[in-house]
């Protein structure tokens, strides 16, 4: 049992090298074991990057929601502006 758990831990290590590639590209693909239902849809992260993700009408992306605004990230950069 202890060689099945080190085996499937070095086969999500190398999917997630293979998949990171894909993401620069905006090829996401969804973590299977971490899917969970959140009303009605479906949420979960990418293998490779870890952003979020969410499935509804329009099918797997990327969760606008989760996802800073502009403004936000560029009042947090600790620049004062003078």
């Amino acid at each position: 049992m202890l060689i099945y758990g080190v085996l499937h831990g070095f086969r999500r290590s190398v999917m997630k090298l293979l998949q990171l590639p894909r993401c620069l590209f905006g090829l996401h693909q969804r973590d299977r074991r971490r899917a969970r239902h959140d009303g009605p849809f479906v949420r979960s992260h990418c293998i490779g990057c870890g952003r979020a993700m969410v499935k509804d009408s329009r099918g797997w992306h990327l969760d606008d929601a989760a996802a800073p605004d502009a403004g936000e990230r560029a009042a947090s950069s600790g620049t004062d502006g003078g």
